[in-house]
């Protein structure tokens, strides 16, 4: 340290420094080097790095470097400090994220959608093959049928014409949507059934009725006014 004192002391304001090393107990090698401030004279140099050697012993006798104990605390102290404020911002992230929550009445509505298509030959022989005797009407979207399963329930038939502009996005919609709008007060969806190009659609038959019995139910009403059909 003394000759990399007097190298460092002696040299022009741009080079204040020496560096060397040399082998050390137990064949370590030992690295130094010794630098001033270009601001310092020679002699402010040379005094102010006699000052610093000398405290060598004083302080980091024995040990490498200058790094002690509580150094090594610090680092220790700021990694686990930063490695749990990781932790908790990762937690908060992942918790306050929207969840996407499944559609459950979407879900509900597309396996009972599933769960009411029927065959083809069965709504055909309940029609008696879509018989004209059996045509109750004429719809934007194609002719209704009245028909009779073979458990004796009556039921209506909604024959999608072929040419009606339905594609099987709409016909899809429209046995999703009377699936989901289950009601008493709805007619209610029985069954569908796509078939290359035939779509029918099968609901409950449902015989005309005058408003008072809507409202009232099975009540007598044979005081009550006539009401007018719809």
């Amino acid at each position: 340290m003394s000759y990399l004192r007097e190298r460092a002391a002696s040299r022009d304001y741009l080079r204040k420094f020496a560096v060397a090393n040399a082998s050390g107990p137990g064949n370590q090698t030992i690295y130094s080097l010794a630098q001033c401030t270009p601001d310092l004279s020679n002699k402010d140099c040379d005094i102010c790095l006699r000052g610093a050697i000398s405290d060598i012993s004083k302080c980091c006798d024995g040990k490498r470097g200058k790094r002690n104990k509580s150094s090594r605390i610090v680092t220790a102290a700021v990694v686990a400090f930063t490695a749990g404020l990781t932790l908790l911002i990762f937690i908060v992230v992942i918790y306050l994220k929207p969840m996407r929550r499944p559609n459950k009445i979407g879900t509900e509505a597309k396996d009972a959608a599933d769960s009411l298509q029927m065959d083809f030959e069965t709504i055909g022989m309940a029609t008696n093959d879509f018989a004209d005797a059996n045509k109750l009407g004429q719809g934007g979207f194609g002719a209704v049928y009245l028909g009779r399963l073979c458990n004796g329930q009556k039921i209506t038939v909604k024959r999608l014409s072929r040419n009606s502009g339905q594609g099987d996005v709409e016909f899809k919609n429209e046995v999703l949507l009377m699936a989901k709008l289950q009601h008493r007060n709805l007619v209610k969806l029985l069954g569908f059934c796509p078939k290359k190009e035939e779509r029918l659609l099968v609901y409950e038959f449902l015989p005309n009725k005058s408003l008072d019995y809507f409202i009232f139910g099975m009540l007598t009403n044979a005081n009550l006014p006539c009401l007018p059909f719809f």
